[in-house]
């Protein structure tokens, strides 16, 4: 599962108590980057609930499939 904010891609850690979600940068192991994103469900949408810290690295490229998903290149 990919989730794309503000021109980056995160993918799911952890899912927490209460729905929330727990995102890291997909750069994590490859740039270090320590940014990780939380998400909550609310109103029948998932919406960024905290962003912590700042990428170290320029967004990724990538684009959306047939099937609203996004693929990394």
């Amino acid at each position: 599962m990919l989730l794309v904010h503000s021109g980056y891609a995160f993918r799911l850690k952890n899912k927490l108590a209460y729905g929330k979600k727990q995102w890291y940068c997909t750069s994590r192991t490859k740039t270090g980057c320590q940014v990780d994103v939380t998400t909550v469900f609310h109103q029948l949408k998932t919406v960024v609930n905290r962003v912590r810290n700042k990428h170290n690295h320029p967004p990724p490229g990538f684009y959306r499939r047939n099937d609203g998903s996004f693929k990394i290149v």
